[in-house]
């Protein structure tokens, strides 16, 4: 049996097409939480930060002093699941799947509970399979080991039978070097050569 660690957004569902709600999102949690601008200017920082690749603005937290675990909560709290569509046979390609499933995601617990059971594959995931941000400590994917091994030792998989599954590059990087299996899914969007650690 091998594991397939998934990652949520932007891979279980094609994302990119929402990018300007969850940009207007953040920027609305950073001024509830006490950013001093306008609604205007508390955006143009979060898109100048998405396109540098930045999970949420580090400016906000580093310049005006928003905590990211309020930021992260409060951006979720207020997100909406039914922006997701259901990706139809979603369910049925998973049941057809012999692999253990778990997710990493940089969401919280409470969004990729409820983005699963809008995609109706919820009860492919068993709670201690569900890894969020809060969940390693807000140390991202493309920190360090941290969150990969997280999953591994909690799970009980060797590396060699797990396979990382994302829509993002960056984030393979590091579970490649720790010998786990590497998959890139990509929704058709453009993209280069694929690099060696995918």
């Amino acid at each position: 049996m091998i594991l397939i660690v998934w990652d949520l957004d932007g891979c279980l569902y094609a994302s990119r097409h929402l990018y300007p709600v969850f940009r207007a999102n953040t920027a609305r949690a950073g001024l509830h939480l006490g950013l001093k601008m306008s609604f205007e200017e508390a955006l143009a920082i979060n898109v100048a930060a998405q396109e540098r690749g930045e999970l949420f603005p580090l400016s906000y937290i580093d310049d005006y002093g928003i905590p990211l675990p309020d930021l992260h909560r409060r951006y979720h709290d207020t997100l909406s699941e039914t922006i997701v569509d259901p990706v139809d046979g979603l369910a049925e390609a998973f049941s057809r799947i012999p692999a253990h499933h778990a997710i990493l995601s940089h969401g919280n617990r409470d969004w990729i509970e409820r983005v699963l059971g809008r995609l109706r594959i919820r009860d492919f995931f068993d709670s201690g399979s569900i890894f969020a941000l809060e969940d390693t400590g807000f140390i991202l994917k493309t920190q360090d080991e941290t969150p990969f091994l997280r999953v591994q030792n909690r799970l009980g998989f060797e590396s060699k039978d797990i396979v990382m599954a994302e829509d993002t590059s960056r984030n393979l990087i590091i579970p490649h070097g720790i010998g786990w299996g590497t998959s890139l899914l990509h929704h058709n969007a453009p993209h280069e050569n694929l690099p060696a650690h995918i």
